[in-house]
């Protein structure tokens, strides 16, 4: 039977090649809301990620922490920097930058700060397991309530946290000095960009020796076949117009592929976290994603 998901990806792929249109297809994403946007995610998504490393052995105490591809929310900065980091810089290609929603919050995360909430468990989109939900008290240091250091971040983000002290966005970062991160995430990212094993190799010019990455990346078709992983099994041909001129799409890379890039580039792997879709399947043949947790040289 005809998977008509396929001849629709197809359609939209060929529309790419016509001038302008790929730009129209960006900017459409560009303006939509997403996850980051959300100041309870972006509060989720750091704490969740501060007790996974502590539940891996390894200790949080990140003072240079680097988020590849926050699209444009640096609402997880806000997190890390209002519980002890020191510098968050945010890695991406385009400016997608919402001044006013990250004004927004910032207030509202420092309301769940100091509110001392519970971590969410609600949002099945964050791949990040971890066994206690209790407000990590133990893991945060409270600069949440220092109303000055809190004026200094609304002025960087009204800033649009250029070359500023704390929060710094970098739009070609992979050609910046070495930036000497202790830390770097990214999620949902490692999936979409066009050359993972390149991304991989730029960021480890940034870590230092010892430093920690993170990567939780979706493996599924983002809805393009009925099937979770039928986009592997497409023509190449077929594939190469799907994806059209977009600078940015899906790539097919495998768990598989993730790992030996990541073995190759000198990274050392902790803790590997597949999340399957159904049981019973040693193959992996439904991996809808996986975590990565890393350490570097």
């Amino acid at each position: 039977m005809t998977d008509l998901r396929i001849i629709k990806a197809f359609a939209k792929g060929l529309l790419t090649f016509i001038p302008g249109v790929a730009q129209l297809l960006t900017r459409k994403k560009r303006t939509s809301k997403h996850s980051g946007s959300i100041a309870e995610f972006c509060y989720t998504l750091w704490l969740s990620l501060l007790v996974h490393f502590e539940e891996n052995g390894v200790s949080p105490d990140f003072e240079t922490v680097g988020e590849l591809g926050s699209g444009g929310s640096v609402g997880v900065g806000i997190c890390a920097l209002l519980t002890g980091t020191k510098q968050y810089f945010t890695l991406d290609i385009e400016d997608h930058y919402d001044k006013e929603n990250n004004l927004k919050l910032l207030s509202e995360i420092v309301s769940l700060l100091r509110n001392k909430t519970r971590i969410p468990s609600s949002y099945k989109q964050i791949n990040i397991k971890i066994s206690k939900y209790d407000y990590p008290s133990h893991l945060i240091s409270p600069r949440f309530m220092d109303n000055a250091f809190i004026d200094e971040l609304r002025n960087e983000i009204n800033d649009y946290c250029l070359g500023t002290k704390h929060l710094i966005i970098l739009y070609d970062w992979y050609k910046k000095p070495a930036l000497k991160l202790d830390m770097v995430f990214s999620r949902a990212v490692m999936e979409h960009v066009n050359d993972p094993y390149s991304v991989y190799k730029n960021l480890s010019f940034h870590l230092k020796s010892g430093a920690f990455s993170f990567h939780d990346i979706e493996f599924h078709s983002h809805g393009i076949t009925k099937n979770i992983n039928g986009h592997l099994d497409i023509n190449k041909a077929f594939w190469a117009i799907i994806y059209g001129r977009r600078p940015y799409f899906l790539n097919r890379w495998t768990l598989k592929d993730h790992i030996n890039a990541l073995e190759d580039l000198n990274y050392y792997l902790i803790y590997i976290d597949q999340n399957i879709a159904t049981e019973n399947d040693p193959l992996n043949e439904n991996l809808v994603g996986a975590t990565i947790l890393s350490k570097y040289g």
